[in-house]
């Protein structure tokens, strides 16, 4: 809606300072983030999460993310800012594809090293339902 005013995000470190002070130790904690602004004290906040607690990285992504289409003109804003993003110029295509996968192989890497799972989910579905799938359940009933 045009004239809705819009709400800044929260910083994903914002968030996880907050977890590593409330959670403790031996608590189970779940991050859902699509990790767009991850830097090195996200890293930080994410080892100190996992080093005393059951820390399960929940990454959502559009179902674009694995590749933009050819040819395809996008509007993206930050809710501050807009750009158009042009998928025919062969090279914004490869940038912004490369910046995904770099983004992701990241937060794999924190998985490797910290031994927080990484669970992936995109937006095109209902979460507790991906999530119900790659927990195993078949559904039915208990």
């Amino acid at each position: 809606h045009a004239g809705r005013e819009v709400l800044e995000p929260m910083a994903l470190n914002d968030v996880l300072r907050q977890a590593v002070r409330i959670a403790g130790t031996s608590a189970l904690v779940l991050v859902f983030s699509d990790f767009d602004a991850i830097d090195a004290e996200t890293e930080k906040l994410v080892r100190r999460l996992a080093a005393r607690n059951d820390l399960v990285l929940f990454s959502v992504s559009d179902p674009m993310s694995g590749g933009l289409p050819e040819g395809m003109v996008l509007d993206i804003s930050d809710g501050a800012l807009q750009a158009r993003l042009d998928t025919a110029a062969g090279e914004t295509k490869r940038r912004v594809e490369e910046m995904l996968r770099g983004r992701l192989a990241e937060v794999f890497s924190w998985s490797r090293k910290y031994g927080a799972p990484v669970v992936p989910l995109t937006t095109d579905r209902p979460a507790l339902e991906q999530m119900l799938e790659l927990f195993g359940h078949r559904g039915g009933g208990a």
